[in-house]
């Protein structure tokens, strides 16, 4: 292979490696990003236990629901 043929392929595939390599970092910053501020948000949330209590005056039953219920 002629050597200038040689050369610019050298040249556009160290080309197309560092587009590659500036996507793959951008990608990667990008989502280093987001998942930073999705857990600033996380902190910011704040929310109050709920309290389930049964009236003083009724003799009813809670439902099952309560009972069962259960949150992650």
């Amino acid at each position: 292979m002629p050597e200038k043929i040689r050369k610019a392929l050298m040249a556009i595939a160290l080309v197309v490696f560092c587009v590659s390599a500036f996507n793959f970092g951008w990608h990667h910053y990008q989502e280093f990003v987001s998942s930073r501020a999705l857990d600033n948000i996380r902190q910011e949330v704040v929310r109050p236990p709920v309290e389930i209590t049964r009236p003083a005056e009724s003799d009813e039953e809670l439902p099952e629901v309560f009972s069962t219920l259960s949150i992650d």
